[in-house]
């Protein structure tokens, strides 16, 4: 039922105080008629739902019309969302009386320091995926790896240099990706004795001989991961309430 013609977006990052966010949005009734807050067309159309994340970001602040809007009042705050539920006067597609809502957001600043960094022990020359899409399947992704120690030493699995090695860790999202199967230059590794699934990680605990820096003996590591498909009916949209004709 609305529109959004314009998007404005003005970030500012200061060193102390986070990035601060003011984003302007401007509004309109997604068809020809004028709709006037005051009237009982306006309780025909829904509240406005933006989307957000209240974990990282926080709200600072909501205007409409250069008036600012009271929090639980005029607009409700859940975890992922931003909904105005104030009746606003929405201009017809000419753009007269159009609605502006600007919402001010902040994200809490993140000291990183040089210290905090070091050189990884592995290089990752190449890295190959083999993307499978299947209707009734989902889509599997089988992802191949070339791995070499990060010096100019070969190291032997079976030496004492590989104990100094830490695992290797792999960021992934176990919520929505399922792993199926890992290999390590072609033999089949075990769950939880060769490499642990976290939430958010594969760490591969398994030792392996890595070649020098000229690529001789290089590890190769397959992971094979699957989605489950997603079915999406033409039944399941319904036209917004909103444009947004630019970002």
């Amino acid at each position: 039922p609305y529109l959004i013609p314009s998007l404005r977006m003005n970030v500012a990052i200061y060193p102390d105080e986070g990035t601060i966010i003011t984003t302007t949005l401007r509004i309109r009734s997604n068809d020809d008629r004028r709709v006037d807050a005051d009237a009982d067309a306006a309780s025909s159309l829904p509240p406005l739902v933006l989307d957000g994340d209240a974990t990282t970001i926080t709200l600072l602040s909501v205007t409409m019309n250069g008036d600012t809007l009271t929090r639980d009042v005029d607009y409700v705050v859940a975890p992922d969302t931003l909904t105005i539920t104030k009746p606003m006067t929405l201009g017809n597609d000419t753009g007269d009386d159009d609605a502006t809502t600007t919402t001010t957001t902040t994200t809490a600043p993140v000291e990183v320091l040089r210290t905090d960094y070091a050189p990884s022990p592995y290089l990752i020359p190449s890295l190959r995926m083999n993307v499978a899409i299947y209707p009734d399947e989902g889509t599997i992704i089988t992802t191949t790896l070339r791995i070499r120690s990060n010096d100019d030493r070969r190291v032997d699995a079976d030496a004492d240099a590989a104990s100094s090695l830490p695992p290797l860790v792999l960021d992934g999202d176990a919520t929505t990706i399922t792993l199926l199967s890992v290999t390590m230059n072609g033999d089949t590794l075990t769950r939880d004795v060769d490499y642990v699934v976290a939430p958010d990680t594969l760490t591969i605990t398994k030792p392996m001989t890595l070649g020098n820096d000229t690529g001789d003996d290089d590890a190769t590591t397959t992971t094979t991961t699957t989605t489950a498909p997603v079915e999406v009916l033409r039944t399941d949209y319904a036209p917004s309430p909103y444009l947004i004709p630019s970002l």
